[in-house]
């Protein structure tokens, strides 16, 4: 839940825009929205080389 919420701060979405009525077609976001410069809301998966520990 934190993390859709970090999602939706992140394009504008107000609190008002978070519920079901505003799921599909009904809850784009309008051209032109300005959005937060992206920051990473998950952590980088970096995979270790094989044989090390």
């Amino acid at each position: 839940p934190a993390s859709g919420a970090a999602l939706l701060d992140r394009v504008g979405a107000g609190a008002e825009e978070r519920d079901f009525a505003h799921l599909g077609e009904a809850g784009r976001l309008p051209p032109g929205r300005e959005i937060e410069k992206p920051t990473p809301v998950f952590p980088r998966y970096v995979e270790k080389e094989r044989g090390s520990s």
